[in-house]
């Protein structure tokens, strides 16, 4: 370690910052290199706090993508990296190519950050309820969480391949998580559809992660792992049975439902034919009316 106050490097008096990144002839031969887009003289003309804002507000784009605000910072970071070095490290040697080190550094931070900052492109789609195959039942399914106190509650409606109401229903399912919900909607849902006797089954949910979980082995350790176990159960039962996510847009029906359960006393209603509050959405599926979704 130094014991003086002067630079290591070229032993001049009084090494502060502004000398180690700006004065130092090793400074001074870095920056010379570096594809610095302003006159070399600002290095001396102007005062260090002005010099690095006006660096670091400028973004003259270099190769690799990277701006020059940012092939400063980087500069500068080595320049005290290597001054570091330099004392601490007896066998440092100083690189003979510093611009392509720092340039790489940099272009590496630049994409890092722009493949974590960039939105994915979305498109606008039009989706509808789609009508199952001749002899296939669809059960849609639905969860909602309500209000600050987590009520939460389920529903779900079943039809054949020509969009007729069998069956629906809503459950109130008191206070819980909205995964607890789409769990319970689905879990009903195909209860009911092999009680009345149906051989085929396609069940769409708008939860994604309800449908991920249902597609794989159910970890013993997971929080749901009994839900999950009681809806594989019915899917694995001696029936055609298959389970898919589709958008909310497309399960306007049960989201309806859902929203109904969630006034509703607590327990389970099942719905021989289709309540007011849901027979426009249910003429709007069999109509193939669209609805539009920003889609990835």
């Amino acid at each position: 370690m130094t014991m003086t106050a002067n630079c290591d490097i070229c032993g001049a008096p009084m090494e502060n910052a502004a000398h180690i990144i700006r004065n130092c002839p090793m400074a001074i031969s870095v920056w010379q290199q570096s594809l610095m887009p302003m006159n070399l003289s600002l290095l001396q003309a102007v005062d260090p706090h002005t010099w690095i804002a006006k660096n670091l507000h400028n973004s003259t784009p270099l190769a690799y993508g990277v701006e020059w605000s940012t092939m400063f910072a980087f500069t500068c970071w080595f320049l005290w990296k290597w001054r570091n070095k330099n004392i601490f490290d007896h066998g440092f040697v100083f690189p003979n190519n510093p611009r392509h080190i720092i340039l790489m550094a940099a272009a590496d931070w630049t994409h890092a950050n722009i493949e974590k900052t960039r939105k994915p492109t979305r498109s606008l789609t039009a989706l509808s309820w789609q009508y199952p195959n001749e002899g296939v039942i669809k059960i849609n399914t639905d969860g909602c969480r309500k209000g600050e106190d987590g009520r939460i509650a389920a529903g779900g409606v079943l039809r054949d391949s020509s969009g007729q109401w069998i069956r629906g229903f809503a459950v109130n399912l008191g206070v819980g998580k909205v995964l607890e919900a789409e769990l319970w909607g689905i879990h009903v849902g195909l209860k009911l559809a092999w009680d009345i006797g149906c051989s085929a089954v396609v069940l769409e949910s708008d939860s994604a992660t309800a449908v991920h979980l249902l597609n794989k082995n159910v970890e013993d350790l997971h929080p749901l792992a009994t839900m999950l176990w009681g809806c594989k159960d019915y899917i694995n039962k001696n029936w055609d049975c298959s389970i898919h996510h589709v958008y909310r847009e497309c399960n306007m029906v049960a989201d309806q439902l859902a929203d109904l359960g969630s006034c509703l006393e607590l327990g389970l209603s099942i719905f021989q034919d289709p309540p007011d509050s849901i027979r426009s959405f249910l003429s709007d599926d069999i109509l193939g009316v669209c609805r539009p979704r920003a889609i990835v």
